[in-house]
């Protein structure tokens, strides 16, 4: 039989064991922890040295701030190392409380780094803290700007860096992508990847006596087989954006000669693109539709003119970016991507031939449907109403 010291010596041990299981020994207040809200990476071809940017926030200033009406300090630090792990730890050595990547929302690259983005996934994927729906957007712009730009509410959240697809306006013509489908296309063999440009601009705003650098997206970068091969702007963007992007809520110029027509709001935009073998020869078919409504008159027009000269300046708009394309040997309307996936056979012969696909002829066919002509009639009788004659019928005035 046991005696008393020894069955209570086994309850001390029980009790000491479970007090360790239950225990948070390793917890951290989250105060302590600095969270990285948006990261920058540049690479210099030269030295071949990564430059990491973090920008950072503490969850204690949140709820200072918070209704206050006081925006939230956001701090922005970098490192420098061979790899993007060794320049983010070279960041880590001076930062005052524990680091962390859990609420990672955004990287921003550089256009030197999108030759070397292998690396730059290796990196930051083998954080287990990073999500593959982290956004994932280009600039031709010092990252450090990026992260330190100025916004016009309390959280620095309220801003394209963290909410990169906004509605009206401001929209990106191409729409940024998550890290994982950045992934899916960078490695692909036939995709060309467009990655939208975010920049500053500080002139359109002013703020007292100065211009707060705002964010705003124009144009893109092209990357083709894990290669940078180029920038386009934003009006070569909006030439591919029928085919490429979702292109509603934009607006389109109908022109006539250098004069503007009207301005059409765009509603919705669809397209199909087809392979087939012309006498012999693999050729393409593009058909383009777009349903759009009247949002300016500038000069009088009846409806079928307006739907003609849309149609012809749609057309011209395709036209351009087809050649220029061939041009600068980018494949921008990804028409290898469709042979590709609807006739393998094809593809690998015209692969062992080293056909340039963007080069391959494509006839273009579009078609814009009216659906709303608003106020059409007012610009006939506008000159009536100038010379001080009776309003028309059914008019309010306004």
């Amino acid at each position: 039989m046991q005696t008393m010291p020894a069955k209570l010596m086994k309850a001390i041990g029980a009790l000491a064991a479970s007090a360790t299981l239950a225990s948070c020994w390793d917890a951290s207040a989250i105060q302590e922890i600095n969270y990285f809200t948006s990261m920058g990476v540049d690479y210099e071809e030269k030295t071949k040295i990564y430059t990491v940017y973090a920008a950072l926030i503490n969850m204690a200033d949140v709820a200072k701030t918070e209704g206050s009406g006081s925006k939230m300090p956001t701090f922005v630090g970098h490192g420098q190392g061979r790899t993007v792990h060794l320049a983010l730890n070279e960041m880590y050595r001076s930062s005052q409380l524990a680091p962390t990547l859990d609420h990672l929302m955004t990287v921003v690259v550089t256009e030197p780094t999108l030759s070397h983005m292998d690396e730059v996934l290796d990196g930051i994927n083998r954080s287990r803290a990073v999500r593959y729906n982290i956004n994932l957007i280009g600039t031709n712009e010092s990252p450090e700007k990026i992260l330190t730009s100025a916004r016009l509410f309390e959280s620095p959240l309220y801003s394209f860096l963290y909410q990169p697809v906004p509605k009206g306006p401001g929209k990106p013509l191409v729409a940024p992508m998550t890290l994982q489908a950045f992934v899916r296309e960078y490695h692909s063999e036939t995709n060309t990847t467009l990655l939208p440009n975010l920049r500053i601009n500080d002139r359109n705003w002013i703020q007292g006596d100065k211009h707060p650098n705002f964010l705003m997206y124009d144009g893109a970068f092209v990357v083709e087989k894990e290669k940078d091969k180029g920038y386009l702007t934003e009006k070569e963007l909006r030439d591919i954006r029928w085919v490429r992007a979702d292109a509603s809520r934009t607006f389109m110029e109908v022109r006539r000669g250098s004069d503007v027509v009207a301005v059409l709001l765009v509603a919705s935009n669809k397209h199909k693109l087809t392979y087939a073998a012309k006498g012999g020869r693999p050729a393409f078919t593009l058909r383009v539709t777009v349903d759009a409504f009247v949002h300016e008159m500038l000069q009088e027009a009846q409806d079928r003119d307006l739907i003609r000269l849309a149609e012809q300046n749609l057309k011209e708009d395709l036209e351009e970016a087809i050649a220029l394309g061939r041009e600068r040997e980018m494949d921008l309307f990804n028409v290898e991507e469709a042979v590709y996936r609807w006739h393998l056979k094809d593809w690998k012969k015209l692969r062992a031939q080293q056909t340039k696909f963007e080069r391959l002829p494509i006839q273009v066919e579009v078609k814009l449907n009216l659906t709303n002509t608003g106020k059409l009639k007012l610009l006939k009788n506008r000159s009536k109403w100038r010379s001080g004659n009776t309003m028309p019928s059914g008019s309010n005035g306004q």
